[in-house]
């Protein structure tokens, strides 16, 4: 995993023009820029998240990509904004990356500690960047939606409480997350996290092309099997 998080240090550095250190607990976010996905909620509070990102004893990288559509005109507002946020509150803590694309989302479902996931409850179909993150050891910070919903999240992952969204996660940041990245064995080893990385890696064999194709077989086309 580290050798992931340093090949997505070299790709941003290519893409952006801009570094960060590995070393930094790091948390994307990609996905389409719609209004349901509630992307802008992780920078509702700047200054709480500045003071989250810059503490010097657990520093923490955001990536940020995406898309929107081009008739949207309040989510590409909304983006300008937070490209704001981080060449000024934010610099040096979190990067946008421009031009997603299906390589952008490799890398960072790759290389990212923390995926994270804030829609509306209700409108997620499914959640496909968070199952390719599992596969890759990368932990989930989501709300029960889509696939999400399915899953027990204890060891496995932390959810979101969607009635509190903003407040609930710079809570489970702060009090949660980051601190259990940072708890480090006397050799070094975040011994819990790469519990719940291993847990995750697990728990991506529930969510596959081959149990969807079974699903469309058995459900909407008859007893069929695969």
């Amino acid at each position: 995993h580290l050798e992931e998080k340093r090949r997505l240090s070299e790709f941003v550095l290519e893409r952006t023009g801009y570094s960060f250190n590995p070393d930094y607990m790091v948390i994307s976010w990609a996905r389409r820029l719609a209004g349901y996905k509630q992307f802008e909620l992780l920078f509702s509070d700047i200054a709480r998240l500045k003071d989250l990102v810059t503490n010097q004893e657990k520093p923490v990288q955001i990536l940020f990509s995406g898309k929107a559509h081009s008739g949207d005109t309040l989510a590409k507002q909304e983006l300008q904004k937070i490209i704001g946020y981080m060449s000024q509150e934010l610099s040096g803590h979190a990067l946008y990356i421009p031009n997603y694309d299906i390589h952008v989302g490799q890398m960072l479902t790759r290389g990212s500690d923390m995926w994270l996931n804030t829609p509306k409850v209700g409108f997620e179909a499914s959640g496909t960047s968070g199952m390719k993150a599992i596969s890759n050891g990368v932990i989930n910070l989501t709300v029960p939606d889509g696939w999400a919903k399915e899953v027990a999240w204890e060891g496995n992952g932390f959810t979101l409480e969607s009635d509190n969204l903003p407040l609930d996660l710079y809570d489970k940041l702060e009090k949660n997350c980051i601190p259990l990245f940072y708890e480090r064995s006397a050799q070094g080893i975040p011994e819990k996290w790469v519990e719940l990385m291993q847990n995750s890696i697990a728990l991506s064999a529930q969510f596959s092309t081959k149990r969807m194709l079974k699903e469309y077989i058995e459900r909407l086309y008859g007893t069929a099997k695969i």
